[in-house]
């Protein structure tokens, strides 16, 4: 056999081999943070019934408004969808959803509860018993 007899192997894909690529990536990507939202409705959902059960009745809605910043933030995942792979925001949503959600989380840990009545209690010693805000930062 002679190498003239052989196939020449392509080094660069053509330009519409690599487009219906970049587009499988981007649906597959989007399908993905689909997923991760409904992973986190589904996990706050369940915090939710918890809060209902140990926090008493006027300070669980201040968690209740925290878990919907939470969602909130969470539903900002699935924009990207909707612009398509050539937006800017596509770009920087992979950055900007897990600072909001540590902007969120901080949020929750030095600010006390308004709804709460201890005025006794300090912010080291808050810290130190409200886990459940912990809770929300693994959630979240």
């Amino acid at each position: 056999m002679t190498s003239s007899a052989l196939p020449v192997p392509q080094t660069k894909a053509s330009p519409v081999r690599a487009d219906r690529i970049d587009a499988a990536f981007f649906i597959e990507e989007c399908r993905g943070r689909e997923l991760g939202f409904k992973l986190r409705v589904i996990a706050i959902a369940a915090i939710c019934v918890l809060l209902l059960a140990i926090v008493p009745w006027p300070e669980v809605l201040y968690y209740y408004a925290l878990m919907l910043g939470f969602i909130a933030n969470g539903a900002l995942v699935l924009i990207p969808r909707r612009l398509g792979p050539g937006s800017p925001y596509t770009e920087w949503g992979r950055w900007l959803v897990p600072a909001i959600d540590s902007a969120l989380v901080t949020f929750a840990l030095v600010y006390p509860n308004p709804f709460g009545n201890e005025a006794w209690m300090t912010r080291p010693l808050a810290l130190r018993l409200d886990n459940v805000l912990y809770l929300l930062l693994f959630v979240g």
